[in-house]
């Protein structure tokens, strides 16, 4: 493509006149061309952020159908509804003796460490969910 021509499509595009498939010629040009004028280099980083910004969206569709999540989410919903579902009391006639209680309290203590092992982990994913918030709200503020 002609550096004439390329100038012409940028005010088409800065003008909001262009076609999609002229947005993507510009796109590729800024990208592919090594001999780019000084006039237009400045116009450079902008096609190639939305070239980055275009693959990373591409891939975060692609990840958010993975089944992990499901399953993930599946699981702690459940031991949430276990967690607040009453406990089973002994009967009147029956007591637990101490050898009984004290294997339901390390038994309480190993569930009670799975459960922060699973919160810290799902903090780490909630954290990096409120990132992609923030990233997508500046993007969208970048692309008006």
């Amino acid at each position: 493509m002609e550096h004439d021509e390329v100038r012409k499509r940028l005010h088409r595009y800065f003008d909001g006149i262009t076609s999609l498939a002229e947005e993507q010629n510009l796109r590729m040009y800024f990208l592919s061309e090594k001999n780019i004028p000084k006039d237009l280099q400045r116009y450079k980083p902008l096609f190639v952020y939305q070239h980055k910004a275009r693959l990373e969206s591409l891939q975060k569709d692609k990840r958010k159908n993975r089944p992990a999540l499901w399953f993930a989410a599946v699981a702690a919903s459940l031991t949430f509804f276990v967690l607040l579902s009453p406990p089973d009391k002994p009967s009147n006639t029956e007591t637990l003796s101490a050898a009984q209680q004290e294997e339901l309290m390390e038994m309480y203590k190993h569930f009670k460490l799975n459960l922060e092992v699973v919160s810290i982990n799902y903090n780490k994913g909630a954290s990096n969910i409120s990132y992609l918030s923030y990233w997508n709200e500046t993007t969208e503020k970048l692309l008006k």
